[in-house]
């Protein structure tokens, strides 16, 4: 996937400057990898444009072929769907619906999914069950930023690894604007999920964090 190649990069990419920013020595080194990355991310998009994966299955007729390459166009049908339920389609209803409301331009081909995650959750959960979702990854990501920082002297490696996450949360958002991992493929769902898991602990003081010791009573009775 193109798009998830180029979230990927821009993740690293951030996390190299971060890492510039704060290791002056560093610094240098940290800057050419991030100028390798871009690069790599200018190669990608190039190889993207020329061989889109929505276009290469459907290249037999000049106007599916067009449709199929600009995402533009299964948002307009997506906008359609969205006047017909102001309220939603209900969990798994838009790729139901979509195929229904889409314009002549898409030729043969039925849309199943909008190809942007905040449309598709839209489209299902109706600007209530959007907002609350929105609400809940922006706790995760408050969590996230509280987990940034450095707590000790003790931990500054540490850190990087809770830094390199929020990244990867903030790849996956990024990835989610132009693809439907996050609403209808599994693979990416379980592992995301376990990643706000991971942010959302690592946020959290020693004094939220809960007591995981055994009671008393049970300690009385271990070997």
């Amino acid at each position: 996937s193109i798009g998830a190649t180029l979230a990927a990069l821009t993740g690293c990419m951030l996390l190299l400057a971060w890492h510039g920013a704060t290791h002056p020595a560093l610094k240098r080194l940290g800057w050419a990898a991030a100028a390798v990355l871009v690069l790599l991310a200018m190669v990608f998009s190039i190889h993207g444009y020329r061989r889109n994966v929505l276009a290469r299955s459907f290249g037999d007729v000049d106007g599916v072929w067009r449709s199929q390459a600009s995402r533009m166009e299964i948002w307009h049908s997506a906008l359609r769907l969205f006047r017909l339920f102001p309220l939603g389609t209900g969990p798994g209803g838009t790729a139901l619906i979509l195929p229904m409301v889409q314009g002549s331009e898409h030729g043969r081909y039925r849309l199943d999914y909008i190809h942007n995650d905040t449309l598709q959750f839209w489209g299902d959960l109706g600007p209530a069950g959007w907002g609350a979702l929105a609400f809940l990854l922006g706790l995760v990501a408050r969590q996230g930023v509280r987990g940034c920082r450095v707590r000790n002297h003790g931990e500054a490696g540490d850190v990087w690894w809770r830094r390199g996450a929020a990244m990867a949360f903030l790849a996956g958002l990024l990835h989610a604007q132009g693809e439907f991992g996050l609403s209808a493929r599994p693979g990416i769902q379980v592992p995301f999920v376990l990643l706000c898991g991971l942010l959302w602990a690592w946020g959290m003081d020693e004094k939220e964090a809960p007591d995981v010791r055994p009671p008393a009573s049970s300690r009385a009775w271990r070997w």
